[in-house]
């Protein structure tokens, strides 16, 4: 049901996917990588994906591991929130016009 007070809010956040391995998770001055994607770091911008992105790559092709440095990559989602205007509970909104 559609309200027309509702505000809605879609937005992308971005994770960093190494395929066969697992998913990026990034602290101020390290990167590991974990298996499930419930603990991924998620980023709000993609510029901060990509850097770790070239990150990973770049210890992985220090390392020779030219297949995983290859498998580093950012994956998206969208988010969408719908927020309705506020109401108190039990009493019906009260009316824009007064008599």
């Amino acid at each position: 049901m559609y309200d027309a007070d509702q505000l809605v809010d879609t937005y992308d956040e971005f994770a960093v996917r190494i395929t066969g391995a697992g998913y990026a998770i990034s602290t101020t001055d390290t990167v590991n990588v974990v298996r499930d994607a419930e603990n991924a770091t998620v980023f709000t911008n993609v510029d901060d994906a990509l850097l770790v992105v070239n990150t990973l790559a770049t210890r992985y092709r220090d390392l020779g591991a030219n297949d995983y440095a290859d498998a580093v990559h950012v994956i998206t989602r969208t988010v969408q929130t719908t927020r309705s205007s506020w109401f108190e509970r039990g009493r019906p909104p009260a009316d824009a016009t007064r008599t």
